[in-house]
């Protein structure tokens, strides 16, 4: 009978060991998963601010280049519209006689 309970103490010791072992390696286990998941939340938050960094980026140059066509477009029509004027001054200048010119067509015609 002393050599059984004997062998039962010796049998539940391992058994705690064991357990001990088991309860410590799921710490570990748990601590490096949490250390994981950390890492991920933290890569996840980084490339979440890139993200949002890129779109707001994004909407000022499309906003930029708006203006700047905008502005391009306004331009570009003042200088077509300075253009249409500068031709129409120089027919103008051609079709008009000088005064002596005029004169002489007016008298040819009266």
């Amino acid at each position: 009978p002393l050599f059984r309970s004997e062998t039962k103490a010796v049998h539940s010791e391992e058994l705690k060991q064991v357990k001990r072992y088991w309860e410590k390696e799921l710490v570990e286990k748990e601590k490096a998963f949490e250390a994981v998941a950390r890492d991920y939340e933290n890569r996840l938050r980084i490339l979440t601010e890139m993200l949002t960094e890129e779109r707001e980026t994004m909407f000022r140059m499309k906003k930029s280049s708006n203006e700047l066509s905008g502005k391009l477009r306004a331009l570009i029509e003042l200088q077509c519209q300075q253009s249409v004027e500068l031709v129409e001054e120089l027919i103008s200048q051609e079709t008009e006689l000088p005064d002596n010119e005029k004169e002489k067509e007016d008298e040819r015609e009266g």
